[in-house]
């Protein structure tokens, strides 16, 4: 379990226009440490190719929108997905 005074770490503290504390960052190794201590999986990144599958999929959605064979998702049904 990590430990859960953080006085070990290196963070340094992002503070928006008002003076209020909007995020934390903390350096790279430090965080290998914590994401191995808290068993967390490295999120994976897309290849370029699975990119490049994507953005055409999307492209062949909106000709059989124009050609009015599709209907696309509101804005609404692509938040709610998230």
């Amino acid at each position: 379990m990590l430990n859960s005074s953080l006085s070990n770490y290196n963070l340094q503290y992002i503070v928006d226009g008002f003076g209020k504390t909007s995020a934390v960052m903390i350096p790279y190794n430090e965080w290998l440490i914590i994401r191995e201590r808290l068993n967390i999986e490295e999120i994976k990144e897309p290849s370029k190719e699975e990119i490049l599958q994507g953005i055409k999929s999307a492209v062949s959605e909106v000709r059989l929108h124009l050609q009015g064979k599709k209907n696309l998702k509101t804005l609404d049904e692509l938040i709610d997905e998230l």
